[in-house]
């Protein structure tokens, strides 16, 4: 059915493909390529988002959440991937059935990965207090983007660097962009039956047990670890796989979840105490005590040029959002 609506809702736009000229690669991942191309309407240079028609029926669900979402929210918010165009082309000619997707949308020079990876590259005189100012910009930006999207009712439910698009104005920093895109995982804020979702180094602890209710705090997490990424230039958690044979195990969520306590530590015994009764509370009773390592590896990592008042709300800013409690998070409007 998800198939039959993706063609009734693209199948009129078949044509325009011509309209867009291949230029180069920007990148591959598992649910598609992302081309540079010329729109011979307008004569300017766009992003073109290709999904295979292998991928089309595999990930229908996936896919029609991510157009409904980029159509509802198009043009909405300037931190907010927009969606321009989309249409249809046909591996087979013959087959009507058989076809790739292409969602159109503005081009960005790249993402905050890789932003954070060339952060000590960036072509600019005097790079440490230049990227301290455009580090604040993108963290405005995404948090204001985030809140957006919220208050729309819908999670993200997978951010992290890889889905944020930035372009760098290397004479005004303050000009600098940063745009949340990839809704794919997206939905309302509602309780959700599917569990494995955030990728694992920015998932929360509360997914991780599966009791997550699905509400926006599950993003604040994500976000506070974007923010130590954008920071110190490091992932604060390598989390090991939960699946085994593509099946979740729950005797290795436990080690993911370890991983977390040994860095943001225990939570209070009061705290624990006073959960309802459930085999995550018994666990958390159970299991060895430890203080927070945070401060440690931010004070190790922060790579910034800035004053200590302007550090340090970067820390209370990234242990706000690293709450084990989700209740305990701020919500993105604060953040703002």
């Amino acid at each position: 059915v998800t198939v039959s609506v993706l063609y009734w809702l693209l199948a009129s736009r078949a044509m325009t493909h011509s309209r867009y000229e291949r230029l180069r690669e920007l990148g591959v991942g598992g649910f598609g390529v992302v081309d540079a191309c010329m729109d011979a309407a307008t004569g300017s240079q766009v992003a073109v988002k290709t999904i295979l028609a292998p991928k089309v029926h595999a990930e229908a669900k996936r896919l029609v959440r991510e157009l409904d979402i980029m159509i509802r929210l198009k043009d909405r918010h300037q931190n907010l991937m927009t969606i321009m165009d989309a249409y249809l082309t046909y591996p087979d000619s013959s087959d009507s059935s058989n076809f790739n997707v292409h969602i159109v949308m503005p081009l960005m020079r790249g993402d905050l990965h890789r932003f954070s990876r060339d952060f000590n590259r960036l072509p600019v005189d005097n790079r440490a207090e230049f990227g301290a100012r455009v580090c604040v910009v993108f963290a405005f930006h995404v948090a204001y983007g985030l809140d957006y999207l919220h208050q729309s009712n819908i999670v993200h439910r997978d951010l992290k660097p890889d889905n944020i698009l930035v372009n760098v104005d290397t004479r005004d920093p303050f000009n600098s962009l940063a745009v949340i895109c990839d809704f794919g995982l997206a939905r309302a804020t509602t309780p959700t039956e599917t569990f494995y979702i955030c990728t694992r180094q920015y998932r929360p602890p509360e997914v991780i047990t599966n009791t997550a209710a699905g509400d926006a705090s599950l993003d604040i997490w994500s976000l506070g670890c974007v923010f130590f990424e954008l920071v110190t230039g490091k992932t604060l958690f390598h989390l090991p796989t939960s699946l085994e044979d593509g099946k979740w195990v729950g005797a290795k969520a436990s080690y993911q979840l370890e991983e977390l306590l040994n860095i943001i530590g225990t939570p209070d015994p009061q705290e624990v105490a006073a959960m309802e009764s459930c085999n995550v509370k018994s666990y958390l009773q159970k299991t060895r005590q430890r203080r927070s390592k945070l401060r440690e590896r931010f004070d190790a990592g922060f790579r910034l040029q800035c004053d200590e008042e302007e550090k340090e709300m970067w820390f209370e800013l990234i242990n706000g959002c690293l709450q084990y409690f989700p209740t305990k998070r701020p919500t993105a409007s604060a953040v703002c």
